[in-house]
């Protein structure tokens, strides 16, 4: 992400991702978690899932698994998130503190969440443009590099498919 702090470089990719979750469902942080959303609208071809699962039934805060399980029905035709749609099986929360039902009312609901665990009212979590493009992550980030080079979980991948990731 542009951001106006010195970038970590090395910043493990699933460890920052359950953070800004935190950040943004915890202490209602809808910057981040929309810089998040947009994050991963991008990027989720390239998220560990086996290990942000691992993560996200870990976490202590139960604000937060019905965002990745909301995350997990957006996401839904990559069948990797599917585990992370079950980490939450409550009645559906609202991302806003106060108001979301008077803001879905107005505006109507988010596209990408309706009938998700997460109630979001349309424009609350919009798409960012300090999202950086996987082409110039690829540049900065060497786990993303290796992530698009071999797969996100190392698998490895034959000579025209690695080519055909590369452009």
């Amino acid at each position: 992400m542009n951001s106006a702090v010195e970038p970590r470089v090395d910043a493990d990719i699933e460890t920052t991702l359950m953070y800004a979750s935190a950040s943004g469902m915890v202490e209602s942080d809808l910057r981040v978690l929309s810089v998040l959303t947009t994050w991963l609208g991008v990027h989720h071809a390239h998220v560990n899932v086996d290990r942000l699962v691992r993560l996200v039934v870990a976490h202590p805060e139960a604000r937060v698994r019905p965002h990745w399980s909301a995350i997990a029905t957006w996401l839904g035709k990559d069948r990797r998130f599917g585990r992370l749609a079950h980490a939450y099986d409550g009645a559906p929360i609202e991302v806003l503190q106060v108001g979301t039902e008077f803001q879905i009312r107005r505006r109507g609901e988010d596209q990408r969440f309706a009938g998700s665990k997460l109630r979001v009212p349309r424009g609350t979590l919009r798409d960012r443009e300090d999202v950086i493009s996987p082409e110039v992550l690829v540049c900065r980030h060497a786990g993303y590099r290796n992530r698009v080079l071999m797969g996100p979980r190392g698998e490895r991948t034959c000579g025209p498919c690695l080519s055909k990731r590369l452009r």
